[in-house]
């Protein structure tokens, strides 16, 4: 966890770990150096850098969301808002 606070708050680099953790991840799924099993269908997040970071561990960006601080969730290869679950 101390890394973890350390990237996010001092290094500025939270990408990195977070494409670390998710490699990892993914790499149980992996049977035989096959990288056809993927675990993650979809991606969510609140910065243009989680963009980065799913597209790297292999999910589409058609299926990447992004929620801005207005609670407005939106496809990460398109602009329009989409859905808002705060009132």
């Amino acid at each position: 966890y101390i890394n973890a606070l350390q990237m996010e708050l001092i290094d500025k680099c939270s990408d990195k770990f977070k494409i670390s953790c998710l490699r990892k991840i993914k790499e149980i799924f992996e049977i035989d150096n096959e990288t056809e099993n993927n675990p993650f269908y979809a991606g969510f997040g609140n910065r243009l850098s989680d963009v980065t970071c799913y597209h790297i561990v292999g999910i589409n960006t058609s299926r990447v969301f992004i929620i801005n601080q207005l609670g407005e969730i939106y496809l990460s290869n398109k602009q329009s808002s989409i859905l808002s679950y705060k009132k």
